[in-house]
């Protein structure tokens, strides 16, 4: 085996065993061999284009280290985004990702160092038509509009502009074709389905007729009608939905999206015989006090529709608005949350098994007193200024998690936002995390 790992994987092997045995075989990934992104990086203020295999690799030389320490079954340092998550909630894009792929797929790669597959990630620019909460300005142009935030101008403009990055993404495809079984296009946003860009892409695989998967991440609050009616022409085509909570608590958080869109929008895709579909939800201290009544909404959906599976999305920046940095003092009432959440009658079908053992993990680190991060005082500052940019409420868009707080915590958010109120590490990391996003 070019890959030294404690097995291979039986065919038949227990969703449980595979969590243990990825567990086990914490060096193993296969992003490295089969991913390659085309996208601006802010870096110090300026934008350059990069391609990377994930959050934390930028250049071609750590993508050679972190593929030769694969090889010889070692940690990269490069990886640690993905191995704090796992120690922390147990879940991570890496265990994700593994879950899914097919034993003799793995076994193949393990074996060998090749894969059959290639996928390529392009974000065109950070044009966006929402600012959610769990976002930055470098992912969504109307974010950076509701904070007045500057970022640099390279994001703001669509790379299926310049002539030599469109060439170069197109000829890339076209040999992938004839290198690999299979080949995925994923676009990413900002909101994918309003770029140029990706209207540009989406036109050229209709026309070309190249046999690649087309995956498309999207908010689904805009349906253009021309874009629409190419979708059917391909032969394939994967949504992933970008939908994390409902109702009133969706508009809190993907401001200022409406979720009556959502519902009308779905009516209209689900339809597509060419399309399959998922949910990504991203979960953080904005909506997980409200996963009840998105399983309900999910389930009542499914009944009347067709059941499809729901992936959430391992949040881990900005720290203060993940679920790790849930202060002790609430972690019971939303243990008894997610334990309800755990006997729902969406779990019953098999189709959202890696969804339970997300809940399923999260409900370990609630257990525990182990502080991640400690910057409540932040999320209540921020949550307070996007507040009032957004003219939201906290008492109302996250009624759930407001009226179990604190009365101190509820008067200090009451005070926000002032900045003057942070501890000193806080307003510190604040700025940082300000000067990082531009």
């Amino acid at each position: 085996m070019k890959i030294p790992v404690t097995n291979l994987l039986p065919a038949d092997i227990s969703h449980a065993d595979r969590i243990t045995w990825i567990k086990n075989n914490q060096h193993v990934c296969l992003n490295p061999f089969q991913t390659y992104y085309y996208q601006y990086e802010a870096k110090s203020g300026k934008a350059v284009l990069n391609n990377n295999f994930c959050c934390s690799v930028y250049s071609n030389s750590d993508v050679d280290e972190v593929k030769n320490n694969i090889f010889a079954g070692s940690l990269s340092k490069q990886c640690q985004v993905c191995w704090n998550l796992e120690s922390q909630t147990g879940t991570s894009e890496r265990t994700l990702s593994l879950a899914t792929v097919p034993s003799d797929v793995l076994n193949k790669f393990i074996e060998t160092g090749e894969s059959d597959s290639y996928h390529y990630r392009i974000k065109f620019s950070n044009l966006c038509n929402l600012a959610c909460r769990s976002c930055a300005p470098t992912f969504s142009s109307k974010y950076a509009q509701t904070y007045k935030l500057n970022v640099p101008q390279e994001l703001y403009q669509d790379i299926g502009y310049d002539n030599s990055v469109w060439d170069s993404i197109t000829s890339s495809i076209t040999n992938a074709c004839e290198t690999y079984q299979s080949v995925t296009v994923m676009i990413l946003g900002g909101e994918s389905l309003i770029q140029p860009g990706a209207i540009k892409l989406i036109d050229w695989l209709t026309d070309t007729k190249l046999p690649v998967a087309l995956s498309i991440t999207t908010n689904l609050t805009k349906l253009d009608t021309k874009v629409v009616e190419r979708l059917r022409h391909l032969s394939y085509i994967h949504l992933a939905l970008s939908i994390d909570s409902v109702n009133h608590n969706y508009e809190y958080v993907r401001w200022p999206a409406k979720f009556s869109d959502i519902e009308k929008n779905l009516s209209v895709i689900f339809k597509y015989t060419n399309a399959s579909l998922i949910v990504q939800p991203v979960w953080s201290l904005n909506n997980i006090f409200y996963i009840i009544d998105f399983l309900d909404w999910w389930y009542q959906w499914f009944n009347t529709n067709r059941e499809i599976p729901i992936k959430p999305v391992v949040m881990h920046h900005p720290p203060s608005i993940t679920i790790q940095n849930l202060p002790t003092r609430y972690r019971a009432q939303l243990l008894t949350i997610v334990d309800h959440a755990l006997k729902h009658d969406i779990f019953k079908s098999q189709i959202q098994l890696p969804f339970y053992r997300y809940l399923l993990e999260l409900t370990d680190f609630l257990q525990t007193d182990h502080v991640i991060h400690d910057l409540f005082d932040q999320f209540l500052y921020e949550t307070a200024v996007q507040d009032r940019a957004t003219g939201s409420n906290f008492a109302q868009g996250n009624q759930n998690f407001y009226k179990i707080l604190t009365e101190s915590d509820q008067t200090l958010f009451k005070q926000h936002p002032n900045i003057k109120l942070l501890p000193r590490q806080s307003k510190n990391f604040y700025s940082l995390h300000v000067q990082s996003q531009i």
